[in-house]
């Protein structure tokens, strides 16, 4: 798309970045190889807090002083540098003739079209079906210097040449492009890294023009690395820095509620949504970015690729189908592409890699990224899900990160008997089912494990692999049971006890209460509860502390069975017919009685 109509001066926009504003230093003095510099102002950062420190500048020299000794700025000629040979080298459309029969002879009119072809530039009258160009007319078509063919067109970009300043900043695009793909074969660069001044200078230059590109810079900034920049006497070239912040962000939602925290607590199954902001960038500013990602790794969650959805604005992107499910258009461009990783070694992941010159268009505005992941069976106390978007000017990556939480909680139970004999037999025997309230209802819920420890599932699943029967384990005489939700009831029924023993049938009521910080913490007995009947037991806490991510937070609490009498039903026969015997007697000895007492009561 063309962009050699837009003003150099745009420097702000609403993507939060780093502005460059530059000019050319006037050819005032005269100074030997060495003897320049440029020095960097650190911008003021918006909100006081970022620190260039460690920022990195290199700078590339592309024009060198053909004599160092010419004082006179008017005199003073500049050819490209070994380094840039091969950047200059200027194809025509044609596939022939010179650049000098592209541009004319002097006073021929007419437009010339320049355009990078990712090794080098190329030149025309005919104007190139897409991608960035560079347009001379009129008086700015004619021939370039035989000489110094290069400067002369760099003199003409970086003025006022072509239709506008804004040449420049596309030129300079193609500079940054050339310089990456070739970092490691061109002349290493002069560097400077900022520390805790407010400035930073690259010393010890050769008269010229230089490039100049960033490394190392803070998170949460970009950076426009403006035109070339020339250096030409004993005064330091200055570039000035703006900075504003790049916003990213990442929140968590129950399922289809579409209400935003950093952090939830959830039960092990359910399904959670997540959402990804950033702005898109200001292209105007950014003609050189070369990478825009956004990715997320989730811990215990199983990431769900088909929940993808993309909004600018608020307007849905469209999907494609069938071989590019995985591919977001905007019309027929191709705007980003998603990259899924399955569940392995307790984390699923994806990554989305925009198509940054697809972006230009919605400049400013924000691009919103929701999707889906259940939580795992595996789930830890504290399950950190961490979101990156990543940028880049050429090579420069830049980051930013955000994270959402989703913490789960537990009960465990101790079985105590009155008779301490009880056999593990008889332990194995004991079973509960819990149920989680739902308004006037009750709904059973269902498990996978084994004796004494147990994990919620979603539901049943119908292959015999979860359970709504939760045994003891016959050594400890303990239940634990996690994956469970804070903020939820849930109620505890035993549906089978030890042979012997007086079946509880009360029901055991449980109320989970968590607090975000210390995050993930059960509250103390006021607000988490559990109650037989309507009689509130003592409880106590297991793994209730923010110095654990791991082991889950559980309320526990002791439930105690009596011994009771039952007859016996097994055994040998002659117990049974005494048992039998004696009832009988019991009996007619009762119906003895009714009778003699109505003989009585007919004298």
């Amino acid at each position: 798309m063309r962009k050699s109509n837009r003003l150099l001066s745009r420097f702000t926009g609403t993507f939060a970045a780093l502005a460059l504003v530059i000019g050319l230093a006037p050819a005032t003095a005269f100074a030997a190889d060495g003897e320049a510099s440029i020095t960097i102002k650190e911008p003021t950062w918006s909100d006081g807090s970022k620190d260039w420190a460690g920022t990195q500048a290199n700078a590339y020299l592309v024009l060198d002083q053909v004599d160092d000794s010419e004082t006179d700025p008017a005199k003073k000629l500049y050819s490209v540098t070994t380094d840039f040979d091969a950047f200059f080298n200027i194809d025509t459309d044609a596939g022939s003739g010179s650049i000098d029969e592209v541009f004319g002879t002097a006073g021929t009119g007419g437009i010339v079209y320049l355009w990078f072809d990712d090794t080098d530039l190329s030149a025309g009258r005919t104007q190139p079906a897409s991608g960035e160009y560079i347009t001379f007319s009129g008086d700015d078509a004619k021939a370039l210097d035989k000489t110094y063919g290069e400067a002369d067109l760099v003199s003409r970009i970086v003025g006022d040449g072509g239709e506008g300043g804004s040449n420049a900043g596309v030129f300079y695009s193609w500079i940054e492009k050339y310089i990456e793909k070739n970092r490691n074969s061109i002349t290493e660069p002069l560097t400077a890294i900022a520390g805790s001044d407010a400035t930073m200078t690259i010393s010890n230059l050769k008269e010229g023009y230089y490039a100049i590109d960033f490394k190392n810079i803070p998170s949460g900034l970009s950076l426009k690395q403006g035109v070339m920049i020339a250096t030409t006497g004993s005064t330091s070239a200055e570039m000035n820095l703006k900075a504003e912040d790049l916003p990213f962000d990442k929140k968590i939602s129950e399922k289809d509620a579409n209400e935003w925290f950093d952090e939830l607590t959830a039960e092990t199954g359910d399904v959670l949504d997540y959402q990804l902001t950033a702005q898109v960038p200001t292209l105007t500013d950014y003609d050189n970015l070369t990478k825009f990602t956004m990715s997320d790794t989730l811990e215990k969650q199983e990431f769900d690729p088909a929940s993808v959805e993309i909004a600018i604005n608020g307007a849905a992107i469209t999907r494609g189908t069938g071989a590019d499910s995985n591919k977001f258009y905007i019309g027929q461009t191709l705007l980003a592409t998603l990259t899924p990783v399955g569940y392995a070694n307790g984390e699923s992941s994806f990554t989305l890699t925009f198509v940054p010159s697809a972006l230009e268009a919605y400049e400013g505005e924000t691009v919103a990224v929701t999707y889906s992941a259940r939580l795992t069976t595996d789930a830890v106390k504290v399950n950190v899900n961490d979101a990156e978007l990543v940028w880049s000017n050429n090579g420069s990556d830049s980051s930013l990160t955000d994270s959402t939480e989703v913490y789960t909680y537990g009960i465990e139970l101790t079985k105590t008997f009155s008779d301490a004999t009880v056999s593990a037999d008889e332990i194995g025997e004991v079973t509960f089912q819990l149920y989680r309230v739902n308004g006037q209802n009750e709904e059973p819920l269902y498990f996978t494990g084994s004796a004494g420890s147990y994990i919620l599932v979603s539901d049943s699943d119908g292959t015999g692999s979860v359970t709504m029967d939760l045994k003891l384990d016959t050594s400890s005489r303990k239940l634990t049971v996690v994956g469970l939700d804070d903020d939820e009831t849930y109620i505890l029924k035993e549906t089978n006890t030890a042979d012997g023993y007086n079946l509880i049938d009360e029901n055991v009521t449980i109320d989970l209460e968590a607090q975000a910080d210390p995050k993930a913490m059960l509250l103390d007995e006021k607000a988490t509860s559990v109650k037989l009947g309507s009689n509130r037991l003592t409880v106590s806490f297991v793994n209730n502390t923010n110095t654990t991510d791991t082991a889950i937070a559980s309320v526990a609490f002791e439930l105690y069975n009596q011994k009771g009498f039952s007859l016996p039903q097994t055994g040998g026969a002659g117990t049974w017919a005494l048992t039998m015997g004696g009832i009988l007697l019991i009996a007619a000895a009762g119906g003895l009685f009714v009778i003699s007492r109505r003989k009585k009561s007919s004298k």
